[in-house]
């Protein structure tokens, strides 16, 4: 698994504000990678023999 932490950063600027708005939120990620595992197939029981053995 893959943990990574993301800032994310948002300002605004208002007509009337002397300097902006920031907005900072900070975001963890989790990566997991899914391997797909085909199942075997049950092998089928061998045939019986010319004699029924």
């Amino acid at each position: 698994m893959r943990l990574d932490l993301v800032e994310l950063t948002e300002s605004s600027w208002s007509e009337g504000d002397k300097s902006p708005t920031t907005y900072t939120e900070h975001v963890n990620i989790r990566v997991v990678e899914l391997v797909h595992v085909q199942e075997l197939v049950p092998a089928e029981p061998s045939k019986k023999g010319r004699f029924g053995r």
